[in-house]
């Protein structure tokens, strides 16, 4: 089975991308503080359509704040 092209619109800076059906690599395969990356928020699609915030933005003073000086 091969993947087939889809058409998208072409996304502007603060749009947001809504991947489904991700399964296990939700946020363990996200780029997590490699080279300063912040994690993003997770944003949970309700039946009802709603949508509720289920992990926060990471901040950067949450990366430094490990950061032990040499």
């Amino acid at each position: 089975m091969y993947a087939s092209p889809r058409l998208m619109a072409n996304p502007g800076l603060y749009d947001y991308l809504i991947i489904g059906g991700a399964g296990a690599y939700v946020s363990s395969m996200t780029l997590v503080n490699y080279n300063s990356y912040l994690q993003p928020p997770e944003i949970l699609l309700r039946t009802s359509g709603g949508l509720q915030t289920i992990r926060a933005p990471q901040r950067l003073e949450q990366i430094v704040e490990n950061e032990r000086p040499l």
